[in-house]
């Protein structure tokens, strides 16, 4: 079975991603979406269309317009906030070669 491309591999920004998924997890409407990440429409359609392919967001059925994070979109996110908050807390350990 072939892995799939991550989303660098696809020519799409990791940050892009991530911003658009807090931003429908939080409730922006697809108008608000563009200028809050800083995109084009044509930029946002090719990110919203792999974010469905990939089923992180998808429409809400009463409307089948509105976008919503799905529960593998909000573990995606929940992942990858706590993997940038670890990183950020990490100090390498001190010791023998520590040259403070």
């Amino acid at each position: 079975m072939k892995a799939e491309k991550s989303y660098k591999e696809k020519g799409l920004d990791d940050d892009v991603v991530l911003k658009l998924l807090s931003a429908i997890n939080r409730g922006y409407s697809k108008e608000q979406l563009g200028s809050s990440v800083e995109v084009s429409d044509i930029e946002l359609s090719k990110y919203l269309e792999e974010l469905v392919r990939d089923e992180l967001v998808g429409y809400d059925v009463s409307d089948n317009t509105t976008l919503k994070i799905t529960e593998k979109g909000t573990r995606f996110l929940i992942s990858y906030e706590r993997v940038t908050a670890s990183k950020a807390e990490h100090q390498p350990p001190r010791g023998l070669l520590d040259l403070k």
